[in-house]
Formats: structure tokens, sequence, C-alpha cells
């Protein structure tokens, strides 16, 4: 399990420096980039490509090389990457211009007040909502250095819990 931690604590400092040069290039880490740098180079050239050998790929070997059952485990915990879709969204701005856009559109129904309060609410419920949906979808685009390594941390619990449970099998 040690081994693993500092294999493990290597590949967490590669990301973290793909994700710094990711994000000095956009203004942000973009979540697509950093998932196919991790996915290619990291799962699939390092740890799980036995063509050409590395201390990753031996470490694979040489502790689950006749267990393909749990190597398949842990290429599983090892996939399950993703920063963004763990972050907090916020549905606050969507609720709330969703609720707008409904009054406005019912005050029309109301035939006391003049047309110019229902068309403000409209427009105004029109634009939080839209605000709101590109919000929500930004937020599964864009991920922070923290929500990565939360992330990293978060698989490197899961493959130890699988060594630990496969340790006397």
């Amino acid at each position: 399990m040690n081994e693993f931690n500092q294999l493990w604590d290597e590949v967490s400092i590669m990301v973290d420096f793909e994700a710094k040069r990711i994000k000095n290039s956009s203004g942000k880490v973009n979540v697509q980039q950093i998932e196919n740098y991790y996915k290619i180079e990291i799962i699939d050239k390092l740890w799980f490509n036995f063509t050409f050998p590395n201390k990753y790929n031996k470490w694979v070997c040489d502790y689950y090389g006749e267990k393909p059952a749990v190597q398949q485990a842990i290429r599983k915990e090892m996939d399950h990457f993703s920063p963004a879709s763990r972050g907090k969204r916020s549905i606050g701005l969507l609720a709330t211009g969703i609720v707008i856009l409904f009054l406005g559109l019912l005050s029309y129904a109301i035939p006391d007040i003049k047309n110019v309060v229902p068309l403000g609410l409209t427009l105004i419920g029109i634009v939080l909502t839209i605000g709101g949906t590109v919000k929500n979808g930004n937020s599964r685009k864009y991920c922070d250095l923290a929500s990565l390594t939360g992330e990293l941390n978060r698989i490197k619990n899961q493959v130890n819990t699988l060594i630990h449970e496969h340790a006397n099998i």
C-alpha cells in the first residue's frame, strides 16, 4: 500500500502540473482537457500499458498480475475521474429566473395591470433563466485546483480500500 501511495503522489504532482499549465493558458482548468490528460497519459500509458515497462505498470503486474479481477477493479476506480461533477452546482439563479418568468406570464392574465409590468417581469425572468443555465453549464466545464486534488485523493482512498480488501486473498 505504501508503494502505491508513493506512486500515486507522483501522479498527483503530474496531474497538478498539467492542470496549472492548462490554467495558465486559458485562465481556468478545463475539465475535458484535464480528464483527457488523466485518462490517456496517466491511466492508459502509465498504469495499464504493459508494452513499455515502467514503475507504475510494474506495480500493477507485481502485485496483481495473476489477479485480473483485482486489476480490473483498480482500473475501474482509477477511471472514475470527474472533478467537476462532484462540485457544487448552484440552481438558485435558474430557479429564480423560472419563478419570475412564470409570474410575468401569469401577470398577463390580470386585466388591471399595465402591459409594462408583465413584459418587464417576463424579460427579467428570461434573462435570469438564461444566465442560470449558462452558469450551470460552465460549472461542469471548469474546475478549480482544490476540486481536482480532492478527486485525486478520493481515487487514492478508493484504491487503498481495494488493496486492503485484497491483501489477504
